[in-house]
């Protein structure tokens, strides 16, 4: 039983190697030589990405959206163009305090907030605008 499991266990792991590392066979000048490459070049970055509409309040501070994060970060907010007036941006963790600086972003324009360390719990982006209204926002 122990041996059969040992081996499946053998079996899945090179199939799964398999299937996560790209094997690049070249043509060698001798027949009898095979030359392989194995390289990997994938690089992965998961990041919050929401866009929609948001209701901000005039003159306080508004929940855009929240995201428990797992990786580093450091979205990138876009205030859409068709909004009526510039906003503030910040990130506050899950027992509200402010991560990283505020930040103003002009209408039409994206501003990249300071980076959200990896493993620190919820976080939720908040708005604060001049004028009360729906927003189109983008983070990604």
């Amino acid at each position: 039983m122990k041996r059969r499991l040992g081996r499946l266990l053998m079996v899945t792991g090179v199939c799964a190697s398999l299937a996560v590392s790209p094997i690049v066979a070249f043509a060698s000048e001798s027949e009898s030589e095979v030359v392989v490459a194995d390289s990997v070049q994938e690089q992965i970055q998961p990041r919050v990405n929401w866009s929609g509409t948001a209701y901000l309040a005039a003159k306080q501070w508004c929940n855009v959206t929240s995201s428990n994060n797992l990786f580093p970060d450091s979205p990138k907010v876009t205030n859409d163009a068709s909004n009526p007036c510039s906003i503030k941006v910040r990130i506050v963790n899950e027992a509200g305090a402010v991560v990283g600086k505020e930040k103003e972003v002009e209408v039409g324009k994206s501003v990249t907030m300071d980076q959200i360390p990896a493993l620190s719990g919820t976080y939720t982006l908040q708005a604060y605008s001049e004028k009360a209204g729906n927003f189109t926002i983008s983070i990604d």
